[in-house]
């Protein structure tokens, strides 16, 4: 029975086989893939992240250097507070 398992190879007498041009390909195209990825992640994900972890921090205004984490604080005010309170009795 002939032995139909291809052994890899690499370069024969300085000519690219099949496998280093396929290996070339697939950088190339994680490369061109890897743009998209990057550009969610920077302008996508980032931002979201950036939201969640300013929602649980009391900022005054837009200066940023004064701000400090109060936990769960902000929601509690959200859902219960005095803005809660007028805007549910005016729904119900």
């Amino acid at each position: 029975m002939p032995n139909t398992k291809q052994t890899p190879s690499a370069s024969v007498g300085g000519v690219k086989t099949n496998r280093m041009k396929h290996t070339g390909e697939k950088i190339f195209g994680l490369c061109f893939a890897g743009i998209p990825v990057l550009g969610f992640l920077i302008f996508g994900l980032a931002p979201i992240v950036i939201a969640i972890c300013m929602s649980f921090m009391k900022i005054k205004g837009f200066n940023l250097n004064g701000a400090y984490g109060v936990g769960f604080e902000n929601y509690r005010e959200l859902l219960f507070g005095e803005f809660a309170e007028k805007t549910f009795l005016s729904i119900g």
